[in-house]
């Protein structure tokens, strides 16, 4: 009998497709978690007149500046955090791929589940954590009240990549959690 033929049950795929793509998306995750740490989370500009235009460029690593001015700050390092956020997405990666797998007990899914909030949950904490740094330095780049002062600011890549991490981390947990379907043959008469 080739497969196909009527009255032959379809063989059922090996994985289970919602929670391999939960690992997809956790490992999605960890990958841009890790790439926005490298890129500007925030930069800044400032002309003030007479003197060269002075940029400021902050990742999760290092504070940057040109235009003649010297560091004397520095900034949070929150390159660490995103690092530590990326390992936990990638250990939910590997463990919701282990859960796809069909055959798996139950347990598996519940240790995605579970990995994978921790993981969304350190990383949305970091980012946030970014996100009020970052209003701080956007309000810091506003002029008070001085004329000819030009002044630019904006979030970078880095941060938005870091945004998108957190939602397909999301996604990753929500993909691991939802229960499959039932199989059609368990209940034929």
């Amino acid at each position: 009998m080739t497969e196909g033929e009527p009255g032959e049950e379809p063989r059922q795929p090996s994985w289970y497709g919602r929670r391999l793509l939960g690992a997809l998306a956790a490992t999605a995750a960890a990958a841009l978690a890790i790439t926005g740490s490298f890129l500007p989370l925030v930069s800044g500009e400032l002309d003030v007149p007479g003197r060269a235009v002075v940029t400021v460029s902050i990742t999760g690593w290092k504070l940057t500046t040109s235009g003649g001015l010297a560091t004397v700050a520095g900034a949070a390092q929150n390159g660490y955090p995103l690092a530590v956020s990326g390992a936990f997405l990638i250990i939910a990666a590997v463990l919701g791929l282990v859960a796809a797998v069909r055959n798996m007990p139950g347990g598996a899914r519940a240790l995605a589940v579970v990995s994978g909030a921790v993981a969304a949950a350190f990383l949305a904490g970091v980012v946030a954590t970014i996100a009020v740094e970052a209003a701080n330095l956007l309000a810091s780049f506003q002029p008070a009240g001085v004329a000819g002062f030009g002044v630019h600011a904006e979030l970078g890549v880095g941060f938005w990549l870091e945004l998108a991490a957190v939602a397909l981390a999301i996604a990753a947990v929500v993909l691991a959690a939802l229960p499959v379907r039932a199989d059609p043959g368990l209940f034929r008469g």
